[in-house]
């Protein structure tokens, strides 16, 4: 099948793509092997095919918590992968995840654009059932890519060279001197002096002379490098940001396999599978890199202990290497999901496979009575602490602390580093306390993941105006105090939402199905449903009032539209709503809101306060609601089906991967980057929106359909949508976005 064919194929059946049968013995072809003797060959995949599977993979952050989304991944890569040869035979899977290591092979004559195909996400995607069945941790099954190539064997290694490369603004965010001395512990060689901000010719220039045996190169790539200093990347630029530019991948691995003593070359920067995989074709005898991007602190965790683990072989067992650093970044699965970590081989490593090689000792244990030195010089800390906190955060299992990271600097085991954060709100101490080892297999702990402090003191949970108090952090080794530090926190209101980067994303906890006044609202709301439905028996029966024989979506979505119009109604007539400013807060970007209980006692509330009112009456009756946030204003929706719904993760996985289209760890929050694909679900009619102030003027529900679509007119003035069904979907980051307990609060 030729690459045009593929391409349109996948465009259109949209991944519903037809099997192949097997290249032909005199076809390139992409090997499948394992030690147990499985081999398998496929075809190998056009660029356009590579490009889609690709931002599928590279947009996995936007769709992988939707719920039907990770079937629905599964069964499109699956496609893709009996569409390039793969037998579908049902055993398959058991029998790859038994063997423990799959080899990726790319003989000569096979595209350079396979490359670029992310194998080991699909073949973890592929397999991930008999995995789970199997009870198999991480490290247990592993994905590596051979390319066969000349080069020199495997010999001592004792030269190391670290490329730091953060030219201009990009050196005033981040910083690779902690990075350094931790590659450097792990590899217990010699600290040669690093080479920072170098140009191509520098670096050349520095191979030359030194002739390393390690190049470890951490930095940015052209993408998010470029992104950084405001310019717009070239889609297809890749390669690494250097003093004098953009080095290409290509050029790159050329000057770093020049002086021919290259055994292994690590790129801790985005993208750089590519210039991994350059670097074996040139020489060198491994290389790893990531297929896209990679939570900076556990890239650094990661190859740390594949560093670490590479010397307890001899420098011999590249795989054992691997398989170890997998195991060490197990317990942050969370922040690991999907991310494609590339090892490159020029040998076939399918022969130690299975070897347990005898390991050099580890690293010996220093006590702290053993430091004659300042022992901060063994550790770097990076400490940054929260100016604000609300309740959302505890509530939600958040990270209360923005950076709290502890690396170790030298070489040697450190046991029992003691970790204490203590809030202090009023005269109660909320405490977080662990004590922690860094050492070959942990040679970083990210503490700020892992602060939680407890939910029952009942002044955050009660706190009616901001108060200032404290928030105590220590890390003690033995004797030595390596930090100590108090600064002012400020405690916001229970009821108050602050629209900033780290709370902003919480604003779907103010949905409060549960409240007193919604169950009101929905009994009100029944006589104008029986009206409106003509029909006695009528109920707030969601989604299963859906009429799949519509010949239109109005019409097979018309007794849903009804619930919601019933409860228009019911607010309009029943309970007579006027508008009013909000509550003084005193906090700027923030604003204190209402329950749905004081919304119906008081008769009024702002256009947040009845968009909220809205939504939590709309998910009472399963119905999914949506809330719309422009620049000044707020305003609800609802997807008008179940089927609307799942288009939104079809449509997370078909667009390209926008880096900020939405937070990491908020998927059910949809920024300005998605305005055309959310304008296109309203003016397809999947979902309405209403315009909640229309309920102070007595309006009809259709009017507010109107001007819902009406403030939908201009993406300069659109914020955000959020998909309170998404939010409510426990999904493997956290248990889902739950109501504040504030609707029993008394007020």
């Amino acid at each position: 099948m030729t690459a045009s064919s593929q391409s349109e194929e996948l465009n259109q059946q949209s991944y519903q793509l037809l099997p192949s049968p097997p290249p032909t013995p005199d076809e390139p072809a992409i090997v499948l092997r394992t030690v147990s003797g499985i081999e398998i060959r496929l075809l190998p995949p056009s660029a356009e095919l590579c490009r889609q599977v690709a931002d599928l993979v590279r947009s996995r952050r936007n769709w992988m918590d939707i719920p039907g989304a990770d079937a629905s991944s599964l069964r499109r890569i699956s496609d893709v992968l009996y569409h390039l040869g793969l037998p579908p035979q049902p055993d398959l899977p058991d029998q790859l995840v038994k063997a423990g290591v799959v080899e990726v092979s790319f003989p000569p004559g096979v595209d350079r654009a396979a490359w670029t195909f992310p194998w080991e996400f699909a073949l973890a995607k592929w397999t991930a059932d008999a995995r789970r069945a199997a009870g198999l941790l991480s490290g247990q099954f592993l994905v590596y890519r051979h390319l066969p190539a000349q080069g020199a064997p495997l010999s001592e290694v004792q030269r190391l060279l670290v490329v730091e490369s953060a030219p201009g603004r990009i050196g005033e965010i981040y910083s690779f001197e902690s990075e350094r001395r931790m590659v450097v512990s792990s590899l217990e060689l010699s600290d040669i002096e690093p080479l920072i901000n170098p140009t191509l010719k520098e670096l050349e220039q520095r191979i030359a002379d030194l002739q390393p045996h390690i190049a470890h190169l951490t930095g940015v790539d052209a993408q998010q490098g470029l992104a950084l200093l405001g310019a717009k990347p070239d889609v297809g630029e890749s390669g690494m940001l250097l003093a004098d530019g953009v080095a290409p991948f290509e050029e790159l691995a050329a000057t770093l396999t020049s002086a021919g003593s290259l055994q292994f070359a690590g790129f801790n920067l985005y993208n750089s599978s590519l210039g991994a995989g350059l670097a074996v074709e040139r020489g060198a005898y491994a290389a790893l890199g990531f297929q896209d991007e990679i939570d900076d602190a556990l890239a650094e965790a990661l190859f740390a202990s594949f560093y670490a683990a590479w010397r307890q072989t001899g420098f011999r067992n590249v795989l054992e290497a691997f398989r170890q650093a997998w195991r060490v970044t197990a317990t942050q699965a969370h922040r690991r999901r999907g991310t494609g970590v590339v090892l490159w081989s020029r040998a076939s490593l399918l022969e130690i496979a299975e070897q347990r090689e005898a390991r050099t000792p580890r690293s010996h244990i220093l006590l702290p009575r053993e430091v004659q030195d300042d022992p901060a010089s063994y550790f770097d800390i990076k400490y940054q602490a929260p100016q604000r906190l609300n309740y959302s955060l505890l509530h939600n299992n958040a990270n209360i602390i923005p950076e709290f990271i502890v690396r170790r600097q030298r070489p040697g085991a450190y046991k029992g580093l003691k970790v204490e954060v203590k809030l202090m709100a009023g005269a109660e101490e909320a405490v977080y306390r662990e004590t922690f080892d860094l050492s070959d297999a942990s040679p970083s702990i990210a503490v700020h993941q892992r602060v939680r402090v407890p939910l029952t003191a009942e002044l955050t949970r009660r706190l009616d105006e901001s108060i200032f108090s404290t928030i105590y952090a220590t890390v003690r080794w033995g004797p030595h105090v390596l930090l100590e530090n108090t600064n002012r926190v400020e405690f916001l209101p229970v009821d108050e939402w602050k629209y900033d980067e780290l709370n902003g994303c919480w604003l779907p906890s103010f949905v409060f199905p549960r409240d007193p006044a919604v169950r009101q609202i929905v009994d009100a709301a029944q006589r104008y449903l029986t009206a409106l439905r003509d029909d006695s028996a009528a109920g707030f029966d969601g989604y299963q009032s859906y009429d799949p024989e519509g010949s239109s979506l109005s019409e097979r979505c018309a007794a849903i539209d009804a619930q919601v119009q019933a409860i228009w109604w019911a607010l309009i007539n029943d309970y007579g709503l006027s508008y009013i400013n909000p509550p003084p807060s005193f906090t700027e970007e923030s604003q204190r809101l209402r329950t749905p209980s004081e919304v119906i006692q008081g008769r009024r509330g702002t256009c947040i306060d009845l968009t909220l009112l809205l939504a939590a009456c709309l998910e009472y009756v399963d119905i999914y609601p949506v809330i719309f946030l422009l620049n000044d204003h707020a305003f609800p929706g609802y997807w008008r089906s179940e089927e609307s719904y799942q288009r939104l993760s079809t449509a997370m996985m078909q667009s390209p991967a926008l880096a900020a289209a939405q937070s990491p760890d908020a998927p059910w929050m949809l920024t300005a980057e998605r305005y055309a694909m959310i304008t296109k679900f309203v003016q397809q009619g999947h979902i309405l929106p209403l315009e909640s102030t229309m309920l102070t003027s007595r309006s009809g529900f259709w009017a507010a359909v109107e001007e819902g679509l009406q403030n939908l007119r201009s993406k300069r003035q659109f914020h955000s949508l959020f998909d309170l069904k998404t939010a409510r979907n426990p999904g493997e980051r956290r248990g889902g976005v739950k109501p504040l307990p504030l609707w029993s609060k008394s007020l």
